[in-house]
């Protein structure tokens, strides 16, 4: 893992970002801002995640693999964590775990995501946030 210098945001709160992107992968179908887009909102809620649990390690992971037909970006936040009724809930519009939330990041996220061909789901696991995001790769 390579420690990641481009998310001051992370920095001012003291949460080191690492990321494992495997070399060689292949280009991937759709727009490079709306993945941009996508990866944004994963990032910040990772960092308000991180911020709101009081959780001495602080912590944002994001890997890169090639699988199948499809390369897939793991972010993994070492925040709460999501319960399986959360994982299910956590992309619906306007359902947010945040008192000022509007419940429109992740629900943005997943358009986004089927937008390029994609899926972006919700991994339920206690004392980290994992999200995963699979895209098609060109042919």
């Amino acid at each position: 893992m390579v420690p990641a210098n481009w998310s001051p945001e992370a920095r001012a709160h003291g949460i080191e970002v690492l990321l494992d992107i495997a070399t060689a992968l292949p280009a991937v179908r759709g727009d490079a801002n709306r993945l941009e887009h996508v990866l944004v909102i994963l990032l910040r809620n990772g960092i308000e995640a991180i911020c709101g649990c009081g959780k001495a390690r602080r912590r944002i992971e994001i890997d890169a693999v090639a699988h199948d037909a499809t390369v897939c970006l793991t972010v993994i936040d070492s925040g709460p964590g999501l319960s399986a009724s959360l994982a299910e809930r956590i992309f619906e519009p306007f359902y947010s775990t945040k008192a000022e939330g509007l419940g429109l990041g992740l629900a943005i996220s997943s358009a986004l995501a089927q937008q390029l061909g994609g899926r972006l789901w919700a991994e339920a696991r206690a004392g980290e946030g994992v999200f995963h995001l699979a895209l098609p790769v060109t042919s």
